[in-house]
């Protein structure tokens, strides 16, 4: 006799058993972290702890592609003003040459 405080689990019914041994349903419960590769069901817990921890890990990644998208438009932010100011100080000394030009004309 089987105790009834157990949970019910579509993997441990005995009916279901042919339909879960099917090969391609067993790479798909793999996939979807359901089974280890021993085709054993994971219990609740460790199945959710799974989820959290594959969640953990995708926040991080994007989190550290965010940081470095910040990082790369700052260098290029930087490497705008240097350039303007480069192009502003070549514009100074231009006037600045034709400045001692008109200067020594008159």
């Amino acid at each position: 006799m089987k105790p009834f405080n157990r949970p019910y689990s579509s993997f441990t019914d005995p009916y279901l058993k042919l339909y879960f041994e099917d090969e391609r349903r067993l790479k798909q419960l793999q996939k979807f972290g359901l089974t280890n590769n021993n085709n054993e069901v994971y219990p609740e817990v460790v199945y959710q702890a799974n989820i959290a921890q594959a969640e953990r890990t995708e926040i991080a990644a994007v989190l550290k592609f965010q940081k470095e998208a910040r990082q790369e438009l700052h260098k290029q932010h930087l490497r705008l003003h240097k350039k303007w100011n480069e192009q502003e100080n070549e514009k100074k000394r231009q006037r600045a040459a034709s400045a001692k030009v008109i200067s020594a004309i008159l």
